[in-house]
């Protein structure tokens, strides 16, 4: 192989940028509605894509851009969508077994 040839196989094995990492961890905000420990989101990262160790730089992002939530419940910190709170998603959990956010309608884990 030719050096042109190295280049670009070198070059299709690159990465996602940060955009695509945010919208590939949001993705998975969206789909669960639901909240998350950032171990949990680094254990769900590679499943979409995006690789364990920028999981907590891109999930900060989203936080810094208010498309992510951040709560301290005790010692842990969840994370979920702007706009609905850890509470109100456990205490529809505990009532009902699942969780109406909007339109959607979540059956608990």
């Amino acid at each position: 192989m030719n050096l042109l040839s190295n280049s670009l196989i070198i070059s299709k094995k690159q990465g996602l940028s940060l955009e695509e990492k945010r919208e590939k961890i949001l993705q998975i905000f969206y789909e669960s509605q639901d909240f998350f420990l950032l171990k949990e989101l680094e254990k769900l990262g590679p499943k979409t894509g995006v690789i364990t160790q920028p999981v907590k730089d891109v999930v900060q992002s989203l936080v810094d851009d208010d498309l992510v939530s951040k709560d301290k419940i005790g010692t842990s910190v969840s994370y979920l969508l702007s706009g609905v709170s850890v509470n109100t998603l456990v205490c529809a959990r505990n009532r009902y077994g699942r969780v109406f956010v909007g339109s959607f309608d979540i059956i608990s884990r």
